[in-house]
Order: C-alpha cells, then sequence, then structure tokens
C-alpha cells in the first residue's frame, strides 16, 4: 500500500471539520487564553469619585484634587500592609517602602505603560522599554524624561487606613 501524504485541508476534511469551523475555534481560544500584558495587581479604579467603601476607599480618585481614604483592612487592601507591597487606585500606584507610603500616577511618562513597584530596590520600574523612577517620581534611568507626579500620603494613628492628597 502506498503512502499518499494528505494536505491540511484534505486531513480536516476527513475528520468532519470544516476549515471555517477549525479556524473559529482556534480564534475562540486564542482571545481567551493569550495576551499581551501580564495581569497586574488589583485595579480598583472607581465607578465615581465617592461612595466607593465596597472597593476599600472613600473620596476623589481623579482630578487635579484628588483626595482619597484607603480602608487597609479591606481584602485588596490589607497587604499594603507589608513591606514591599503595592497596589493601584484608579491612576495612582501607593507603595509600602518600609519606611512609609509612597503615592505616584502609575502611568509611565515615556508611553503611559502601567508602572511597578520593585521591593528590592525600593524604585519603580517600566515593565514596557525600561524606565525607572525614585521614590519622589524623578527619572533614573531613561527614555522616560519627565518625573512621574507625587501624592502625599498620611497614615492614620490606628495603622488601619491611609489618606492620598494631590
Amino acid at each position: 500500500m502506498k503512502n499518499e501524504e494528505l494536505s491540511r485541508g484534505q486531513f480536516l476534511k476527513q475528520m468532519g471539520l470544516s476549515t471555517k469551523a477549525l479556524m473559529a475555534f482556534y480564534c475562540m481560544g486564542a482571545i481567551s487564553a493569550c495576551s499581551t500584558e501580564d495581569p497586574e495587581p488589583i485595579d480598583n479604579t472607581p465607578d465615581g469619585n465617592t461612595g466607593n467603601e465596597e472597593k476599600g476607599f472613600t473620596g476623589t480618585t481623579t482630578g487635579s484634587s484628588i483626595n482619597f481614604t484607603v480602608d487597609l483592612t479591606h481584602k485588596d487592601f490589607s497587604k499594603l500592609k507589608t513591606d514591599g507591597e503595592y497596589a493601584y487606585v484608579a491612576d495612582i500606584i501607593i507603595a509600602n517602602t518600609g519606611n512609609g507610603f509612597v503615592a505616584l500616577s502609575k502611568k509611565c511618562t515615556h508611553q503611559g505603560t502601567t508602572i511597578e513597584y520593585r521591593s528590592g530596590s525600593k524604585d519603580f520600574r517600566c515593565p514596557n522599554h525600561g524606565s525607572e523612577f525614585s521614590q519622589d517620581g524623578s527619572v533614573t534611568k531613561s527614555p522616560a524624561s519627565s518625573p512621574l507626579t507625587t501624592f502625599t500620603t498620611t497614615l492614620s494613628a490606628d495603622s488601619n487606613s491611609l489618606t492620598v492628597k494631590a
């Protein structure tokens, strides 16, 4: 008996699958299974400027008058009580540096990619092109050339809430 080579299309037809059906299946799998971005920590972007108690924070998180309080006992923010941890609220990254809290704009000034806190070096890094920023928001490594916006942080006396202000 002679071995015959089958084309991909012939094989699929013999399997009872049309090319269109296989492509649809492949595309659905690719959409749900593949991503070009790594997952980032919980982003608690608010629906409005106030009334976000269920999300773990209250106050104004956007615009020029940023003034909000994060509940550090809330499940999404309790990790901030641990040195080296960080979280996002709207467009702000909050990090526990071990010496206190730092809040900066979360978008790299080079191309707007979300930055991450690096506890080992106690700085911020953009995973897209490698820009680095110090805790005061200044650029320590290009390609970014502009600093990140900094916000004032105040820890409550009982260490259960953190206020962030512009």
